[in-house]
């Protein structure tokens, strides 16, 4: 066992340990960290479709209550068939409708959500770069782990 073995692989096990706390420690508006202005109209957008299509739901579930209201009451006696075709053709109308609605709803929700994603993955990289950038070179020799740990073990 080489010198100095031990003491890498507690340091290995401290930093593992510190970087589970740090996970344990982020919750779900760390999704959001890199967000800026210009990514808030996309995320509206992305909100206010996701509503509309939590709300069609709800909405063809009256429809049919009211298609089947009209079977009931032609059942019962109450309206002709003639007047149970003519409501049934009127809801399904709206049926067709509110499925357009979702329809649309859902296509740009998830649109919109795709491309939210794609804008904060993009600033993640930018801000990360430039992060790396802005380092002085000794910060990199001084790594422990990562590739500039790695080089000096495979040439020698």
């Amino acid at each position: 066992m080489p010198p100095g073995s031990n003491d890498a692989n507690e340091q290995e096990k401290t930093d593992q340990e510190d970087e589970n706390g740090f996970i344990r420690q982020a919750d779900w508006i760390a999704l959001f960290a890199f967000t800026t202005k210009k990514h808030l109209p996309v995320l509206a957008i992305a909100f206010l479709c996701a509503a509309v299509s939590a709300l069609t739901l709800p909405a063809s579930a009256v429809v049919y209550g009211l298609i089947f209201r009209q079977f009931a009451n032609f059942g019962s006696g109450q309206i002709t068939g003639a007047v149970l075709l003519l409501n049934t053709s009127k809801y399904c109308t709206y049926l067709v409708a509110v499925s357009v609605v979702s329809w649309f709803s859902n296509s740009v929700y998830f649109a919109t959500y795709l491309t939210f994603g794609e804008l904060q993955a993009s600033s993640a990289r930018n801000k990360i770069f430039n992060s790396l950038l802005s380092k002085d070179m000794a910060w990199y020799d001084t790594r422990k782990s990562g590739i500039t740990a790695f080089l000096p073990v495979i040439q020698s």
